[in-house]
């Protein structure tokens, strides 16, 4: 009995990383505080690995994953819209990037509102 207490059911570890999504979505959302939330994602991925034993964690999973690779991706197009920004270049880099980075938190946040799964090129 005292083990069925202390372990969550599958549906409010469900919420709970539910809860814990909409949280690094909307520090993602506020740049400033973008690198905590990819913390708390990659804290989240690694302390669940064994996450994908259900359909419904395994897709709130791949959301972590998503925006992972959109902290990394952006922050190493970022430090190339930098470095070149003196030519000229790194403006449109900056605004293509920009562009790119606030469809990836919308579209991830609309998967996540709506049960939907997020494109394979996550």
């Amino acid at each position: 009995m005292g083990d069925r207490l202390m372990r969550p059911t599958l549906k409010q570890s469900l919420l709970w990383h539910n809860a814990i999504l909409y949280l690094t979505y909307i520090l993602h959302f506020a740049i400033v505080t973008s690198p905590l939330a990819a913390l708390i994602g990659y804290v989240e991925m690694r302390l669940h690995p064994d996450a994908t034993t259900s359909p419904a964690m395994a897709n709130l999973m791949r959301h972590h994953q998503w925006l992972r690779n959109t902290f990394v991706v952006s922050t190493v197009f970022a430090m190339i819209a930098l470095g070149t920004a003196y030519s000229g270049v790194g403006i449109a880099i900056a605004a293509s990037l920009a562009v790119w980075w606030i469809y990836r938190i919308l579209r991830g946040v609309v998967s996540l509102v709506w049960h939907r799964p997020l494109p394979l090129w996550s």
